[in-house]
């Protein structure tokens, strides 16, 4: 007797469990269905958007200005696509065409210098925000591993830190100078069980990321992520 009560109970939790999770999902589903496969705003992108109209038009007028918007000149920015293409070049399918090189690194730059908000980006360039989010980690993480040990190459030999050190002592008059070094506070939204790890002492949440410029403020090392309790004194030992 006992035995089939229990199985009854157990039942009919069961029933209840299935229940809720099937109410769940239909009210989940109903709440957010897919509207469209593109938003209607964004259709226009190869007729109307940033990359496909704009940048055509200044590369011949105002190339100053398209400098100014990228952060570079034209010739640096050709010699990026053609670097990237072959690790971020997406295939064509029968659904639609693949945002090209070149727009994929015009948002990525746009951001970086700027650091514009996703929706401001989506309404220059006419791409999905979730899409943008994609491309600015595929692009970043391609310009580190293509262009990583050609340009941010940290000295490793006797000569090469004289040299530095030379070149500071003839245009800035400051001997013995191997670099200046500085770090930076990235605020964040602190993870989830972090306790006070990434408070700094400015009391917000945030990464560290520290930086040595030779004498030309080209970079020489970066170091990006420390917890923001970190002091730069800190960093640096590490």
């Amino acid at each position: 007797m006992r035995k089939n009560i229990k199985i009854s109970i157990a039942t009919a939790a069961l029933c209840l469990v299935t229940s809720l999770r099937a109410w769940q999902n239909k009210r989940y589903n109903q709440r957010n269905p897919k509207q469209w496969w593109i938003r209607p705003g964004l259709r226009n992108r190869e007729t109307c958007g940033f990359y496909s109209t704009l940048r055509t038009k200044l590369v011949k007028r105002d190339p100053k200005w398209l400098s100014n918007f990228l952060r570079m000149s034209v010739e640096d920015f050709d010699f990026l696509v053609e670097r990237l293409t072959p690790y971020i070049c997406k295939k064509k399918t029968v659904f639609r065409k693949p945002i090209s090189v070149g727009e994929r690194i015009a948002v990525t730059l746009r951001y970086l210098a700027t650091g514009d908000s996703f929706s401001s980006l989506m309404s220059v360039f006419l791409l999905g925000k979730t899409t943008i989010c994609k491309i600015i980690h595929e692009t970043c993480r391609a310009l580190y591993t293509v262009l990583g040990e050609e340009f941010l190459k940290v000295p490793s030999t006797h000569d090469e830190w004289t040299k530095i050190a030379d070149r500071f002592n003839e245009r800035w008059h400051f001997p013995n100078c191997c670099g200046a070094l500085d770090g930076k506070h990235i605020a964040i939204q602190a993870p989830s069980n972090c306790g006070s790890e990434y408070f700094n002492y400015k009391k917000y949440n945030s990464i560290v990321l520290m930086a040595l410029a030779d004498a030309d403020y080209k970079f020489l090392f970066v170091e990006v992520g420390a917890y923001g309790r970190e002091s730069d004194g800190g960093v640096f030992a590490r």
